[in-house]
């Protein structure tokens, strides 16, 4: 999880709980990129129910930076 300097937790040392972690609305990838299947499968095993607030198109990411 990255987080910007402003964000609450930022300055943080300790791990987020399962139940922190599921209360921070999360900017993904959409469901095709294998690391969203990483992320959902780690969710699942722990009970969590991550908030996708905003999920990112790879494809569209790769061909913004081609122009």
């Amino acid at each position: 999880m990255m987080l910007g300097k402003w964000h609450p937790c930022a300055k943080r040392r300790a791990t987020l709980t399962c139940r922190e972690f599921e209360n921070e609305g999360l900017a993904s990838f959409n469901d095709e990129f294998a690391g969203r299947h990483q992320i959902d499968s780690s969710c699942k095993q722990n009970a969590v129910a991550p908030r996708i607030a905003m999920k990112i198109n790879c494809n569209s990411i790769a061909s913004q930076k081609r122009i």
